[in-house]
């Protein structure tokens, strides 16, 4: 076929594989995502099809007149790199393995709509295997389609649904075509993938149903035997159990040993597309409610023939997933591939069991201005949106191969529970599970996890973390096959963690570490919130987000899960800013006062001995400065000497007391830090000034000779003051000491 060019805007796509004079292939993005053979992958408004079965296209200047959802698409931004003959060699050789737009994407960098005009040049020159013309394959089979033969061009897809769709036509076979293949590969001289099938398509639903196609596999559903005197008529099992399973839309779990039914475009709008676990009793009555339409008069209303066609109902019902390296979102308006920017119909080959109520509209952008503005009220650093916004990466992809915890914490009011709303709105409360973290040990608990995107523990209390059963969230948020009850289902299944995991809390939380404080420490994530004075509180926000923003979150949300997949597919490491990692390290503080009492108020010293009562005193004060619960002394006396001796080489001996000469028991080797001796601060008396320090505080440094004077004596704090300083970030909380002149030793806890 000869080469053409094709003139797109105001840049041209030399698509004849003729390198530049700089030694590099120029491609520049098309006007629009329909443009250029991609029909297949943008809906209408109304989901109708074109005039030749292919779903309808748009464009800023197509013949819709508006965008794939009935508004008018931005132009895309141009890229300024060009593409180099080593990235398109690459890309080809990825192309010819196989792999998917999204996949060269990722690996080689390059924006999408250069991976899209590199694909389009690929398969002008790389067709596929030559097919044999529609007309020619359709007439071997005898005008009624084979499952053999199918088999042959159907891909990764289930063969049987693509014979279903191949006699549906329309949106479900453009829903099932991904799975076949790339639908604008070339398999004749003339004819895209996806054209070809549109035209087997035509044929066989002129010549035929579906129904020929079954009996053609597996014989007449009812069958006529000549008697001596009389003609008899019989329905037979297999191929009426193969029929309803078709007509009516079921597939059998044999891992779950569950039958699914499907919601095909039409019917329950709320489930359009998406697979539900129906019972036993429930295939009887939707067969029932069936037979008596009289499709099949010889079909009956007796129990034992409708029990006798479950039993073959079983292994036909049997059929394979496919997993892309990106799985499609399900979203309102169809499969989006967010990383190709492609939306496809939707097909029951996805085995979606849930989707987002949300529909995607790309030219909505990916700024919700009040989404962000709020996140600003919550007194969200930039990086901590950054932090959010991968984080909902995450939670959209349904993988957590990071393993992380994220947690919300806040005063009451602050925003944490709008945010969780916001969120349960845009992914749906389908895929949203309720996390009691206490009863972790029920086997029933777990059941209710099944196919969720994200856990969520709402409100709980500062020692929730530390029950029995907390143990289970490292599970549930690491790689551990865990086995679960169904409860009223009587089936047990097999979760797929990973899980995404938030819980929301109104203090800090205190974690039974268990000797494990490095394991929650690479797990968790924090977020603060803080409730800002006079803030302005809006009924329903979350509501008033979903309504007027919905699109525009998914947007940023799918910004992050491309940010997730990288992260994913390079094995980069999930990191924090410094600010982040102390909020962490200030959590563990409070869940292992012993060891940061060691790391931080203790210090090597060959010379060093301090008797067990003044280090429990001293351990006493660093609780009381820090604001957490001192743990009692025997407990103390019984886990302070392993820290002492990791940490600083101390050792536990029978000593003279430092202070009053007398025997006691105590440790050799450490003391405790002190800062270099310096003339102490004159204090300025304030009603706001904190109680002294314990002795083992330093004392603040003299102001410099050439400092300006001291401040007049601050007001006295009111409680208003109080609190928002107590809920806001430690590096910005304003000090009422004055600041020494000489640096202090760092504070950080090295768990």
């Amino acid at each position: 076929m000869k080469p053409r060019s094709t003139n797109i805007v105001t840049d041209r796509i030399e698509t004849n594989e003729s390198p530049a004079a700089n030694g590099v292939l120029e491609l520049q993005p098309p006007a629009t995502l329909a443009q250029g053979g991609q029909a297949h992958k943008e809906l209408k408004p109304n989901g109708t099809t074109n005039g030749n079965g292919a779903v309808g296209t748009s464009g800023t200047n197509g013949a819709n007149g508006a965008g794939a959802h009935g508004e008018s698409s931005s132009q895309p931004v141009i890229p300024t790199a060009p593409v180099s003959n080593e990235q398109k060699q690459k890309a080809f050789d990825l192309f010819r393995a196989g792999k998917s737009k999204g996949d060269v994407f990722r690996e080689l960098g390059l924006t999408i709509y250069q991976v899209k005009n590199l694909k389009k040049t690929f398969n002008r020159y790389h067709p596929a295997q030559v097919w044999e013309s529609p007309e020619d394959w359709v007439k071997s089979q005898d005008d009624v389609l084979a499952q053999e033969k199918v088999q042959e061009k159907a891909g990764n897809a289930d063969v049987w649904l693509l014979i279903q769709a191949l006699y549906s036509g329309g949106q479900p076979l453009m829903g099932i075509l991904p799975f076949c293949g790339d639908p604008d590969q070339l398999v004749t001289d003339t004819m895209t993938r996806q054209k070809w099938f549109e035209t087997v398509s035509g044929l066989v639903n002129k010549a035929g149903t579906l129904r020929d196609a079954l009996e053609k596999r597996w014989g007449l559903i009812v069958k006529t035997y000549v008697m001596k005197d009389s003609i008899k008529e019989s329905l037979e099992n297999t191929p009426y159990g193969a029929f309803l399973l078709h007509r009516l839309n079921f597939r059998y779990v044999p891992n779950e040993a569950a039958f699914y039914r499907y919601y095909p475009q039409g019917k329950h709008q709320e489930k359009e597309g998406t697979w539900e676990f129906v019972s036993q009793a429930e295939v009887l009555r939707d067969i029932l409610d069936w037979v008596v339409t009289k499709e099949i008069p010889k079909a009956s209303l007796e129990i034992s023939q409708v029990q006798s066609a479950l039993n073959p109902m079983r292994p036909l019902g049997l059929f394979k997933t496919h997993n892309f390296s990106t799985n499609p979102l399900h979203v309102k308006n169809g499969m989006l591939f967010f990383e190709e920017e492609e939306l496809v119909p939707v097909s029951p080959a996805y085995f979606s069991r849930v989707k987002l109520p949300v529909t995607y509209k790309k030219e909505a952008g990916t700024n919700p201005k009040l989404f962000l503005e709020f996140l600003d009220e919550a007194g969200f650093l930039p990086e901590d949106k950054e932090l959010l916004q991968l984080w909902c990466g995450f939670v959209l992809l349904g993988n957590n191969s990071v393993h992380k915890i994220m947690l919300l914490i806040g005063d009451a009011g602050s925003g944490k529970s709008t945010l969780i709303d916001i969120l349960e709105r845009i992914l749906g409360h389908e895929s949203i599970a309720t996390l009691n973290i206490e009863r972790l040990d029920d086997r029933f608990e777990l059941g209710s996890f099944y196919e969720r995107r994200l856990l969520v523990a709402k409100d709980v209390s500062a020692d929730a973390l530390n029950s029995h059963a907390a143990h289970m969230l490292k599970a549930l948020s690491g790689d551990t096959l865990i086995k679960a009850e169904i409860k009223h289902q009587n089936r047990r299944v097999s979760l797929k963690g990973p899980f995404n995991i938030t819980i929301t809390s109104n203090t800090d939380l205190y974690i039974q570490l268990h000797g494990d404080a490095d394991a929650w420490q690479r797990r968790l994530l924090i977020l603060k919130f803080i409730k800002k004075a006079g803030r302005k509180i809006i009924p329903d926000f979350a509501d008033k987000i979903f309504n007027e923003e919905s699109s525009k979150v998914l947007n940023w949300m799918i910004q992050g899960a491309i940010r997730a997949r990288a992260i994913l597919d390079k094995k980069n490491e999930f990191s924090q800013s410094a600010v982040q990692a102390e909020r962490v390290n200030a959590l563990l503080r409070l869940s292992d006062t012993i060891k940061a009492f060691v790391s931080e108020e203790l210090q090597s010293d060959p010379l060093g001995a301090i008797s067990t009562d003044t280090l429990y005193q001293k351990y006493e004060n660093y609780c009381a400065g820090n604001r957490v619960l001192a743990v009692a002394r025997g407990v103390f006396e019984r886990n302070i000497l392993l820290p002492i001796k990791v940490k600083w080489n101390g050792e536990k001996a029978m000593m003279k007391d430092p202070e009053t000469g007398a025997p006691c028991r105590g440790y050799r080797g450490v003391s405790i830090k002190t800062l270099p001796a310096t003339s102490p601060a004159p204090k300025t008396p304030t009603s706001a000034t904190p109680a002294p320090e314990p002795p083992s505080k330093p004392a603040a440094a003299a102001p410099s000779p050439t400092a300006p004077p001291a401040a007049p004596a601050a007001a006295p704090a009111t409680s208003s003051t109080i609190s928002a300083t107590a809920t806001s970030e430690p590096a910005a909380k304003p000090s009422m000491d004055p600041v020494p002149t000489e640096p202090t030793p760092s504070n950080e806890v090295q768990f």
